[in-house]
């Protein structure tokens, strides 16, 4: 397909309107008697056009309509990461502190190769596994700050991850200082249900397990090609959550910037799989402490045309959404409007064609400007530009010792050959014993 027939005036006015209509539900779903949130949990990076197109819509209806939506709007937060992508016409403040209603970034990433990187290992057990790890993480927010800090899963994240690793400090202490969550939903993308699945059915066990309704999200997702690519057993899980009054569904032909890397996402994300293999060797309590380590990175960080490209194609998704209200809730201008989208939409086109704007990106880790504590080796990108950088050799020790000294963690005990052979002959070198740190 041309770059005409993938951003067509279609597609591009019904993402705008998915946009518009979250804009819509979202701020009275907050606010109704027993539905009520105070953070709203972004996922996935394909959801966050989507986030910055209803707040620019939820502008527009605050100043039209006032009431519930000017309250949201005004009782917004977002952190620094996302909050500066925000059209400059938006203004939502990143004082998550004092704001009724905050969103949180966390990088469920997970689009995998990690079998390049080791034929070893498993890329669906990782991939599954990696969503257990960060709803693990989210659940640490629902403790007050001072506790978070002393939660393994949330230390693996804000020290390895965050300040280790990538060099992120100021980041770090943004996500230990976040507010504690009492009451949480999500804007997620769905392809074919599997990560949208696996993410709420990783939060449906947490909420079980610690007999915490509220660690079981609402969520609203936007399902591409109108659900046609559903798996019929995630369509199911699905299925039954909208029963349940957790899903709310916004189906669109085509959801034209998914899978396709910070130009269009404004987020760039790194997978580090050997963070992931060493974890395998440590448990916390019984179960292996397993580390589902990436990052995402704000466009306006990276080299090149990345953020660019970004402010082109969000100035063409708001555009859009001028058109809608225009359209959809009276006033005057409608054709002006039309003819603005037009010309935005050519102006996006025309940069798209000369900076090749769907082409992968380099597999350049030092274009995310990491820790010098670490050297990688081949790094690589997945379909999705999910950049995955291994560690070289040296850089292990430095990982094991990193991970060893997290209170509550513990190495692996090695057990006796006799059993092993007997009792485990697939994964028999290693168990989790029930022996503190």
């Amino acid at each position: 397909m041309t770059l005409d027939q993938i951003f067509s005036e279609e597609n591009i006015l019904d993402y705008s309107g998915v946009c518009t209509n979250l804009a819509m539900d979202i701020p009275e779903r907050a606010q109704t008697s027993g539905k009520e949130f105070d953070t709203l949990m972004i996922p996935s990076r394909g959801a966050v056009p989507f986030l910055l197109g209803m707040a620019y819509s939820l502008r527009k209806l605050s100043d039209m309509f006032g009431g519930g939506h000017e309250q949201f709007y005004n009782g917004l937060a977002m952190q620094p990461m996302v909050s500066s992508l925000l059209s400059s016409d938006v203004k939502i403040s990143h004082d998550v502190e004092r704001k009724p209603y905050r969103v949180l970034l966390i990088p469920f990433t997970a689009d995998l190769n990690v079998e390049k990187f080791d034929g070893s290992l498993d890329n669906t057990e990782f991939t599954k596994n990696t969503r257990g790890y960060w709803a693990k993480v989210t659940k640490a927010f629902f403790k007050d700050p001072k506790e978070r800090a002393k939660d393994p899963y949330f230390r693996s994240f804000a020290d390895i991850i965050l300040r280790d690793i990538e060099g992120r400090d100021s980041l770090a202490e943004a996500y230990e200082s976040f507010p504690t969550i009492k009451k949480f939903s999500m804007i997620d993308t769905v392809i074919s249900g599997r990560a949208s699945t696996q993410i709420l059915g990783a939060f449906e066990g947490l909420s079980a397990l610690c007999q915490n309704p509220n660690l079981n999200p609402s969520a609203s997702l936007i399902v591409d090609e109108n659900g046609k690519k559903l798996t019929p057993e995630y369509a199911r899980f699905l299925n039954r959550k909208k029963i349940e009054g957790k899903v709310t569904s916004y189906e669109i032909p085509r959801i034209v910037s998914e899978d396709e890397g910070a130009s269009l996402l404004g987020v760039g994300a790194a997978i580090y799989p050997s963070v992931m293999k060493s974890s395998l060797d440590f448990c916390t309590g019984d179960e292996t402490f397993f580390i589902g380590a990436g990052g995402w990175f704000n466009s306006a960080d990276l080299p090149g045309n990345y953020s660019k490209n970004f402010k082109s194609f969000m100035d063409m998704i708001y555009s859009g959404i001028d058109y809608i209200h225009s359209k959809d809730f009276g006033g005057n201008g409608e054709k002006k409007k039309y003819e603005e989208f037009q010309a935005a939409r050519a102006s996006f086109l025309d940069r798209a064609n000369h900076t090749k704007i769907l082409c992968q990106t380099a597999d350049d880790i030092s274009a995310l400007k990491l820790s010098a504590h670490y050297s990688y080796q081949e790094c690589y990108e997945t379909h999705s530009h999910v950049l995955h950088a291994p560690f070289a050799p040296r850089s292990l020790e430095r990982i094991q010792s990193k991970i060893a000294h997290i209170p509550g963690v513990r190495l692996k005990e090695k057990e006796p050959a006799e059993n092993s052979a007997l009792n485990h002959p697939v994964r028999h070198h290693k168990h989790c014993g029930t022996k503190s740190h």
